[in-house]
């Protein structure tokens, strides 16, 4: 028995010893293994939260587009005109400020055949510091797989196209998306192009692996460093996303919102008129004559009147209003509890303090005029609806002589 003891007692002490290598063990094991769990749920995130960025990225950039101005360039002989390089320039910018995207650019459809008409690579700039590959316009994009029409369908329709997969081709490896943009009058013109080369993706992973396995031989209180670290960069990502969020629903030229912004703040206002009853009048804006001021003075002093058109409305109205640029020279107003009476002093307050900017600060003989055309909205409109009946106003505005204001009451 004493010796049987004895065997026991040793073979106690042994584990004993080996106590702290176990607990070493199932630390590393833990670690190692919650850390790889981490991974996992990091990749498939990241995946997700990639193909959100890059759709939101890709609609920031066709709200930059101005559709009427791009529907004037069809000839590769336009490429070193002033209209192509007005058209460009907001997409160029937009390009600089983001390192990671690879070529940016719009297409339009034709007969089922995509064909490029702007490119940021006509940037001297960015054609060398990142190596790009020029297209011409009108030059018709070229695939392996010549099936474009779920692509085109989709953006036609109003989407965001994103890749499944990424794609190769002679210029590289990418994650591509397409986003649609319209005319000034509501209509498809074609759709911005956005490519993030793969092997910016490939960087991240393998340096995110590399940390990944130096972490693996560290404790719990690593895991604790790594949440903390992984808390900061969500935070910090949810804010860059805010960022991207609101430049979707901003005009870049002008800091109003743009029609996207304007539409989510309209069914804001009709949700209201449904519970409570308070209406509010639809107004669309329109600069008389805007393009014999581009054409004559040129598109700075254009842009500064589009700019001084917004300062006049936001000084016109009340906080509580809204003030949007919808289209080149189209401008929209909700005004919000407001009756006919009210809405008709605005407008023309706006007309006034236009015109007198222009004539005193940008030096315009007479001033800029505007042509005004609204309605008072009913319960059973909608966005479209009263589109149109607010085009039909602003029609009836310029038809009347211009500098008028054409408010349909209640």
């Amino acid at each position: 028995m004493s010796k049987k003891h004895t065997i026991n007692i040793k073979e106690g002490s042994y584990w004993i010893r080996l106590m702290p290598l176990i607990v070493f063990i199932l630390l590393t094991l833990i670690s190692a293994f919650s850390i790889f769990s981490l991974h996992v749920s990091y990749s498939d995130k990241r995946d997700k939260e990639t193909r959100h960025f890059l759709s939101g990225l890709a609609r920031s950039a066709a709200g930059l587009v101005d559709a009427d101005l791009h529907n004037q360039i069809r000839s590769q002989d336009q490429m070193d005109t002033d209209i192509y390089q007005s058209a460009v320039k907001p997409l160029i910018n937009f390009h600089q400020s983001f390192d990671f995207i690879k070529y940016l650019y719009t297409m339009i459809d034709k007969d089922g055949q995509p064909f490029y008409i702007l490119d940021t690579a006509s940037d001297t700039k960015l054609l060398n510091e990142r190596d790009l590959e020029l297209s011409n316009v009108m030059e018709p994009y070229v695939a392996e797989d010549e099936d474009f029409k779920d692509w085109l369908d989709t953006v036609a329709s109003g989407n965001v196209y994103l890749d499944d997969e990424p794609y190769k081709d002679e210029y590289g490896t990418f994650l591509s998306a397409s986003a649609p943009f319209y005319t000034s009058d509501g209509q498809y013109a074609g759709f911005v192009g956005i490519d993030i080369s793969i092997e910016t993706l490939s960087d991240i992973d393998r340096e995110y692996k590399t940390k990944l396995i130096k972490v693996v031989g560290l404790n719990v209180t690593v895991i604790l460093i790594i949440t903390l670290l992984i808390w900061l960069l969500k935070n910090k990502a949810s804010s860059y996303h805010q960022q991207l969020k609101d430049m979707s629903f901003t005009d870049p030229l002008t800091g109003a919102m743009n029609r996207r912004g304007a539409k989510q703040e309209f069914d804001r206002e009709l949700d209201r008129l449904h519970r409570y009853k308070q209406f509010f009048c639809f107004i669309t804006i329109d600069i008389d004559n805007f393009k014999g001021i581009n054409d004559t003075l040129g598109h700075k002093v254009g842009d500064q009147v589009l700019v001084a058109v917004i300062q006049a409305a936001k000084s016109s109205v009340r906080t509580i209003d809204i003030v949007a640029r919808i289209g080149g020279d189209e401008f929209l107003l909700l005004l919000s509890e407001s009756h006919l009476e009210q809405s008709i002093v605005v407008s023309e307050r706006i007309m006034h303090r236009v015109k007198q900017y222009t004539m005193d600060k940008l030096g315009i003989k007479n001033g800029i005029g505007l042509s005004i055309g609204g309605v008072m909205v009913d319960e059973n409109d909608d966005w479209d609806s009263l589109y149109l009946k607010a085009d039909a106003a602003l029609y009836e505005a310029k038809h009347s002589g211009k500098g008028r204001v054409v408010i349909h009451g209640e």
